[in-house]
């Protein structure tokens, strides 16, 4: 079977299923939302003599993009440890002692 198209989409694509979000015995504090519901995307489909065309491209994203990363796969929304109470941090520095 050969692929025929490929949809690329933004990181933040989709939403975070209910089931997580409404929770009632976590014991941490819950991650980051990291899913916003962005329609951002571009496909691509395969034709004839093995070229690639862009067949749809939306540009809009619905929240803030990155304007730079100290290192490659730096996300803001998952360096948020200094949001978290004390309490927290402390024991998130237990775990790694």
């Amino acid at each position: 079977m050969a692929v025929i198209g490929r949809d690329f989409v933004c990181s933040r694509e989709g939403l975070r299923a209910a089931k997580h979000s409404l929770r009632k015995d976590t014991v941490l504090p819950p991650r980051p939302v990291t899913r916003e519901g962005c329609k951002a995307m571009i496909r691509l489909s395969a034709r004839d003599g093995g070229k690639w065309v862009v067949t749809k491209f939306v540009q809009e994203h619905n929240h803030k993009l990155m304007t730079h990363c100290k290192f490659l796969g730096e996300l803001p929304t998952l360096s948020t440890l200094s949001e978290v109470s004390p309490r927290y941090r402390l024991q998130f520095a237990k775990l790694f002692l």
